[in-house]
């Protein structure tokens, strides 16, 4: 772990290298196929609650917490409590897919924020796009 209070450890990678057969820990290298709405939510809320997984996303996902004035713990927040909304999209790698969490964070004013992460089991998240969250959010891309 790093000195994140919040557990989580960013770290910025390429989608094909987070995702290329870790073994570690007893891990499975296999994806982890595609899951239901429901389904998802428990999945990604259980993972970040457990406080062991990396927490990975692309470059210009800083530059979109700056804009809205979060911090890492915001996005640990969102995984820990969010609820994905619609149904998963298919990932450009085969076997995973994309699903778009949604939910207030302490830094976000009661305002909700989503976010479309790319889980890889439960020991990595893959944070690839952040929004504002609420009813007229867009689709997980």
């Amino acid at each position: 772990m790093t000195g994140n209070p919040n557990g989580a450890r960013p770290v910025y990678t390429t989608l094909t290298s987070v995702y290329q057969g870790d073994t570690s820990e007893g891990r499975a290298a296999k994806p982890p196929g595609r899951w239901s709405p429901a389904e998802a939510t428990r999945q990604i809320n259980e993972c970040a609650n457990r406080g062991d997984f990396e927490l990975d996303y692309v470059l210009k996902i800083g530059d979109a917490m700056k804009a809205r004035s979060l911090i890492t713990g915001d996005l640990h927040h969102l995984l820990k409590t969010g609820v994905v909304t619609g149904e998963p999209v298919e990932s450009t790698l085969e076997g995973y897919f994309k699903y778009r969490i949604e939910g207030p964070t302490p830094n976000s004013d009661g305002k909700p924020i989503a976010a479309v992460v790319i889980p890889s089991g439960c020991h990595k998240i893959k944070i690839t796009s952040l929004q504002d969250g609420g009813a007229h959010a867009e689709a997980t891309r």
